[in-house]
């Protein structure tokens, strides 16, 4: 394999078809399934969310999440929806919030039940499920 100056190789080995050329910038924010070389790209509006997150605004953050599923769900994207769910559960349990971490949850949940999901993007959604969580105490009255 010739080498390619500032290339990183991420999967070794050899290919060959069609080159998929593109006239915009391209990353790997959505993931890289190194078995199938499928590439998981993350939409404008979920790289926005994460900075928004960053910036530490986690309550708009979990509201844009919630939104951006909505819409891949209206999409048919159940993987992405089911995903987005669960990170704006995430951020919902980083605010001890544990109404909007079992609602969100559970969306994510019933979508990972679906027949239209292929067995890999179910079990994607099914192992991000069971991530460990720090465990959440409600306030005492």
């Amino acid at each position: 394999m010739p080498e390619v100056p500032g290339a990183r190789v991420l999967v070794p080995g050899e290919a060959s078809g069609e080159v998929l050329a593109l006239d915009e910038p391209l990353s790997f924010w959505g993931g890289l399934d190194p078995e199938t070389g499928t590439l998981y790209v993350a939409s404008q509006t979920t790289l926005t969310v994460f900075a928004v997150n960053a910036a530490g605004d986690r309550s708009a953050a979990r509201g844009d999440l919630a939104r951006a599923a909505d819409h891949a769900l209206v999409r048919g994207d159940l993987r992405n929806a089911a995903l987005a769910y669960l990170d704006a559960a995430w951020i919902a349990q980083e605010q001890r919030n544990a109404k909007q971490v079992w609602e969100l949850g559970h969306r994510a949940e019933l979508l990972a039940e679906s027949p239209l999901l292929g067995s890999a993007d179910r079990g994607e959604i099914l192992q991000r499920i069971k991530r460990p969580v720090l465990a959440m105490r409600m306030p005492t009255p």
